[in-house]
């Protein structure tokens, strides 16, 4: 809730080449990836972000992808980068020097306008393997439409900052997972599919502590959200209460 009356911004130089790109690898070694993924993301300094990424097929078929971008100059990203091109057999590495705008448009063919979307998400502080075993399953049972699994980082400057000093709780994450599908146009049975992906979600939700809130598909239980918010609630609701009694917004 709330209306914006200004935003502040803080530039910052940062040139116009970026190491960047993913590395793919077959479904079948989704295991292999997951874990090595689980081990990484502590390691790996704050100029490097590294996503996780499968995508399955409705006929089985698939991929998992290692996605990364290097803030910093690419000849040294390209030896920060080296442990994990060394992580199993991939099938293809498209890491590769590229300019800043074009890597901004990069994967928009994959979220093409006009299919449909559903999704789930958490934050972990910790990827366990009990949680691997359950997503490494949802890669062996293929639905009628693309599935996708999504490891992003989060962490490094996030963890810096004191969650009582913004909205914002869920600091100590280290890393979202999103599971969802897409399917080219609405169906009569959209609804099954959709029931798909909340399965799937029960079974991964006990491993999650927190959720950033533009992923809950508004259809979160208000008790998540309150617990979401954990210690910055109260402060929220005094908030509300202040300034927007009525619930106008």
């Amino acid at each position: 809730f709330g209306v914006v009356t200004k935003f502040e911004y803080q530039c910052h130089e940062v040139g116009t080449d970026f190491l960047s790109g993913s590395i793919m690898y077959p479904l079948a070694s989704a295991r292999e990836i997951m874990t090595a993924y689980a081990e990484l993301i502590s390691t790996v300094p704050d100029a490097l972000q590294v996503s996780c990424n499968a995508i399955i097929m409705p006929n089985g078929k698939g991929f998992m992808n290692l996605s990364m971008f290097y803030t910093g100059d690419p000849a040294e990203g390209e030896k920060v980068i080296a442990p994990i091109r060394a992580i199993g057999k991939p099938m293809r590495d498209g890491v590769e020097v590229g300019k800043y705008l074009e890597i901004q448009s990069r994967t928009d063919r994959n979220v093409p306008w006009g299919d449909q979307y559903y999704q789930k998400a958490g934050f972990l502080t910790e990827i366990q393997p009990k949680m691997i075993d359950v997503l490494v399953d949802i890669t062996e049972s293929p639905q009628p439409f693309t599935s996708s699994i999504n490891f992003t980082q989060v962490g490094g400057a996030i963890s810096k900052i004191d969650p009582r000093s913004t909205a914002y709780p869920n600091r100590e994450a280290e890393v979202q997972v999103v599971i969802g599908g897409s399917w080219k146009e609405r169906v009569d049975n959209q609804d099954d599919y959709i029931g798909s992906v909340r399965s799937n979600w029960k079974s991964l939700l006990p491993y999650t502590d927190g959720v950033y809130i533009n992923n809950m598909m508004a259809d979160g239980a208000a008790d998540r959200v309150q617990n979401n918010f954990n210690t910055n609630y109260d402060r929220l609701v005094e908030l509300k209460n202040k300034y927007d009694p009525t619930n106008m917004l």
